[in-house]
């Protein structure tokens, strides 16, 4: 994703009239939350753990939740 990420946002930019500074920065974030998430298995097995953004802890704990959906805001398609 990074890799392609000027191709991407040049898609986003024709697809939805985002401007190019906006598609850019939308697609290296959504890189970044998406290698945060998938580290997040190794941490399945709680505790706290250091966040995102400086100063910030977050704790993991497992707890069933059942059946979940996931929505997107529009105008963020890649996030």
């Amino acid at each position: 994703m990074r890799e392609r990420h000027d191709m991407i946002s040049k898609v986003m930019v024709m697809e939805q009239g985002k401007p190019y500074p906006e598609a850019r920065a939308e697609v290296l974030v959504s890189a970044d939350i998406i290698d945060w998430y998938a580290e997040e298995g190794r941490r399945s097995y709680g505790r706290i753990v250091p966040g995102r953004a400086k100063g910030t802890r977050q704790l993991v704990m497992q707890e069933p939740v059942g059946i979940v959906a996931a929505f997107t805001p529009w105008n963020f398609p890649v996030l």
